[in-house]
């Protein structure tokens, strides 16, 4: 799995520079669909931007393997209570079910199959009704696949990205019985947030006790 830990020190302001004035709009797009008193699951959160709109009483397990970016996301002030652990998401077992997961610019560092592994593993750790907030990069027009060239080759360099091109996240998420319900899409179209849930009729039947 990649690690940030060598431009930790640099991205945001990297992503400031890239994105401009929308990247803060961005980073906190999952927060304010987040209910208050939610359990949620934030993985590859990087320096934490994410955490400073979370909903006061939210529990949140904040997974990341750069410890740099664990550092840095620790101090921000949030109002939630926050668990942070360094590791790889894929050897690591949460505790309980959770009503949201967010992967905010992760699920683009991955191969086809690591990809499938790591929304299989956030379906089983998913409440029936939880949802899915992912944010991250589409296609987009010709200069912005070209920069998405260059981002993968920089962070292949510096960062070992497993990952070499965007894949077809909705076709993913579909074949793992989701549907979308929610998208918004920034940047002239080039960032997208979407939310993703299981329909209800493939939720399980719960059975009363005697």
């Amino acid at each position: 799995m990649s690690n940030f830990n060598g431009v930790a020190f640099i991205y945001d302001r990297l992503a400031q520079f890239v994105f401009g004035r929308e990247w803060k709009d961005i980073q906190m797009a999952p927060a304010k669909s987040i209910k208050s008193n939610a359990r949620v699951l934030i993985v590859g959160g990087g320096s934490g931007m994410i955490l400073e709109r979370i909903e006061p009483g939210c529990q949140v397990d904040f997974v990341e393997l750069s410890d740099k970016m664990l550092e840095k996301a620790r101090r921000r002030v949030t109002s939630a209570t926050v668990k942070y652990v360094q590791g790889d998401y894929l050897n690591w077992s949460p505790s309980g079910k959770y009503d949201a997961v967010v992967f905010p610019f992760f699920l683009d560092s991955f191969n086809a199959e690591n990809l499938s592994l790591i929304i299989q593993k956030a379906k089983n750790e998913l409440h029936p009704k939880g949802q899915m907030h992912i944010v991250d990069f589409r296609k987009g027009n010709v200069a912005q696949r070209f920069l998405i060239k260059l981002m993968y080759l920089f962070f292949r360099v510096t960062a070992k990205l497993e990952g070499d091109k965007l894949l077809d996240f909705d076709s993913v998420f579909t074949a793992h019985g989701f549907q979308k319900t929610r998208t918004s899409v920034f940047l002239n179209q080039w960032v997208f947030y979407s939310v993703y849930q299981l329909p209800e009729d493939s939720m399980p039947v719960m059975l009363a006790e005697d």
